[in-house]
């Protein structure tokens, strides 16, 4: 159970990561 959990804690924390470069982008898009 305890390596499934850390796991699922892995790829959220790369999800975020994504998500942070996405609005980064969106952000990049919009100023120009």
């Amino acid at each position: 159970m305890e390596m499934i959990i850390s796991k699922n804690i892995l790829v959220m924390g790369k999800m975020t990561e994504a998500v942070e470069r996405l609005e980064n982008l969106m952000y990049e898009l919009m100023e120009e």
